[in-house]
């Protein structure tokens, strides 16, 4: 499973409950329709948006929410919004998968990504 596009929000920084975290990662997620783009050997994949509702994250030391955000070690709380897919099996050979998706108004970046995948 794999998400090229998503957003979450976290308490202490987005809302105090469970409930202001999901519409915020909600009104938040806004990829622009041009630029979201997900294929694997040139074929479009399938996505499905999801959201997570509010969960405990551990952020450990030096993770991307103690080390780029300032969490301390510990749980928290979060919310996240995303387009989801899931690959199958794949067959043996090399594969590439692309992805991009940039957000409305260029909130949040831009992301463009090439991935060459060996399967033995």
């Amino acid at each position: 499973m794999l998400t090229h596009a998503g957003f979450f929000t976290t308490i202490g920084i987005d809302g105090p409950t469970d409930a202001e975290l999901e519409a915020a990662a909600i009104a938040a997620f806004a990829p622009d329709p041009g630029s979201d783009i997900l294929t694997f050997d040139g074929r479009p994949l399938g996505r499905t948006m999801t959201v997570t509702g509010a969960f405990d994250v551990n952020a450990e030391d030096g993770s991307f929410f103690n080390a780029i955000i300032g969490y301390p070690v510990g749980s928290v709380r979060t919310a996240i919004v995303g387009e989801f897919t899931i690959l199958h099996p794949l067959r043996p050979g090399d594969h590439e998968l692309y992805a991009a998706v940039s957000f409305a108004g260029g909130a949040n970046g831009a992301f463009d990504a090439t991935y060459h995948l060996h399967v033995g």
